[in-house]
């Protein structure tokens, strides 16, 4: 996934379904990456957050679970700033996971 960057920027790499997002800036907004199977808003496999300038987290196949994505699979990701309980301002990105 192309770094995405307002806020946060949000990463994908698909050898060992490694999805990591940072949040950049010290404005009050975390990040948020809600991560479906298929397509967006189609069957949510999981979601996570961070806030905080240079804080970042990181969710990998190795963890077992919904973490460990279908392989020849599209795998949708929707980006999004966070702030009191509500998302804003989200970019959707689909790849195909094939390896």
């Amino acid at each position: 996934m192309p770094g995405v960057d307002w806020s946060g920027t949000g990463y994908f790499n698909e050898y060992g379904d490694v999805v990591t997002i940072k949040d950049n800036d010290a404005d009050g907004y975390a990040v948020k990456m809600f991560v479906y199977k298929h397509e967006l808003y189609g069957a949510k496999l999981y979601e996570f957050s961070v806030g905080g300038e240079g804080n970042s987290a990181t969710k990998k196949a190795s963890m077992g679970g919904s973490y460990n994505l279908p392989e020849n699979t599209n795998i949708a990701f929707l980006f999004c700033r966070y702030k009191g309980g509500a998302e804003s301002e989200c970019k959707g990105y689909t790849f195909k996971n094939d390896n």
